[in-house]
């Protein structure tokens, strides 16, 4: 099972850490699996991606492209 895992990538290594966590970490565990699913939400949307556009070109954020 151990290579199996190995063979399919880092992400569901990953993943699994992350349930073995948050099911043996308590309310650490779960607090911690919640931040990193909402950062990468996070990360994968248009408001981040406009608001590192905005940052690099030095210039205010859009708010239209993120739907504000």
């Amino acid at each position: 099972m151990a290579l199996e895992i190995t063979e399919r990538g880092a992400f569901a290594l990953a993943s699994l850490k992350t349930a073995f966590n948050a099911r043996h970490g308590g309310v650490t565990g779960l607090s911690r699996m919640a931040h990193d699913l909402l950062v990468r939400l996070y990360l994968d949307s248009d408001e981040s991606r406009e608001l590192s556009a905005a940052f690099a070109g030095k210039r205010k954020p859009n708010p239209t492209k993120f739907g504000r």
